[in-house]
């Protein structure tokens, strides 16, 4: 299984397009359950996540072998990443 995120955007969106002429496996994963159901009313296999939350990405992981991230993270999921505290290497 491929996990293709941002994949209603430029390069998400072709990636999907070319994987479905091939006929190969893969799931278009949205941050929006709208946009999702959208996907799956034309036939794709969705799922839903939200960054800013990994719970709600971590049962993806296990199904695929291989991922595609093709978007900018979202505000509040950059926002969350950086109010972690950062180890200086070394």
């Amino acid at each position: 299984m491929i996990l293709v995120t941002g994949s209603t955007g430029k390069v998400g969106s072709e990636l999907v397009k070319r994987l479905r002429e091939e006929g190969t496996s893969f799931r278009a994963v949205f941050h929006s359950p709208e946009k999702a159901e959208k996907g799956r009313a034309s036939g794709l296999d969705t799922a839903v996540v939200d960054y800013a939350r990994p719970e709600t990405c971590r049962p993806l992981w296990p199904a695929s072998r291989r991922s595609s991230f093709s978007h900018r993270p979202t505000r509040r999921a950059w926002k969350a990443q950086s109010s972690k505290p950062r180890r200086r290497p070394g």
